[in-house]
């Protein structure tokens, strides 16, 4: 139950879906109608089919957010170096956002996530919208922790009026340390994580290896309520073991 009211709790952040991302949800559903298939060989399937789509389609939900919110907390720290480093060079707050944005847009290009977002800062600086609540608008919209910290340190050092430049330099290489940290750990484990993406398929292709060159020696498992236990059974542990090991590649810095 925890599980399916976290995967249907509403989403706080927003972002565009890509053809690229819709024609992978075609193909996700298509295998899932083929998962079910394999397993149980029978049209009733069809009554299951759409719960596991909609299973699934909330589940790609959940994680097309978690990786926008890593791509733009990447993105991020290298915003803030250069945010840093055009203070140190004199400029005011505003105009080295202004700066930070013109380098993200040389290094990234214009459609990558920071730079809309860096767009939509300038243009609020533009109307005289003070940068503590532009801060603030931009850490609600991207909901990732890295930025929330930053704009309550940045909110700070504006009230008190300390020494601004010092202040976001430090916490711009805690940021950065902590991101590159978990690029480091998403390094190492990426030889596990492509096991673990091979070892998801493997009991999907034995079951379709069987039914291809001995269909007979699985026909005892279709067509019976002692089969349909079997193998909802195997399913769920498969299903079960699938996520299961995504949790453990999801390590948290």
């Amino acid at each position: 139950m925890a599980f399916l009211k976290k995967l249907f709790k509403p989403d706080e952040v927003k972002i565009e879906i890509s053809m690229a991302d819709w024609i992978k949800e075609i193909v996700m559903d298509l295998l899932f109608l083929l998962i079910l298939y394999l397993f149980f060989r029978s049209v009733y399937i069809l009554f299951i089919l759409p719960v596991c789509i909609v299973l699934f389609h909330q589940y790609s939900k959940k994680e097309r957010i978690r990786k926008y919110k890593e791509r733009i907390g990447c993105e991020f720290k290298d915003a803030l170096i250069a945010l840093s480093s055009a203070l140190q060079a004199g400029f005011s707050a505003e105009n080295a956002l202004r700066e930070s944005w013109k380098e993200m847009q040389i290094v990234y290009g214009d459609e990558a996530p920071i730079c809309k977002e860096l767009g939509i800062m300038v243009n609020q600086i533009s109307l005289g919208i003070p940068l503590e609540i532009i801060f603030e608008e931009f850490s609600g919209r991207t909901q990732v922790e890295d930025i929330a910290t930053f704009t309550s340190v940045f909110k700070i050092a504006k009230r008190t009026g300390g020494d601004m430049v010092e202040i976001i330099k430090k916490t711009a290489d805690d940021i950065a340390s902590k991101i590159d940290t978990k690029n480091e750990i998403r390094v190492l484990i990426s030889s596990k994580r492509l096991e673990q993406n091979i070892m998801s398929f493997m009991p999907l292709l034995i079951i379709l290896y069987l039914e291809l060159t001995s269909g007979s020696m699985l026909d005892p498992l279709y067509g019976n309520w002692k089969g349909v236990i079997i193998m909802s059974l195997c399913l769920t542990v498969y299903a079960f073991a699938y996520f299961l090991s995504r949790k453990i590649m999801d390590i948290e810095v």
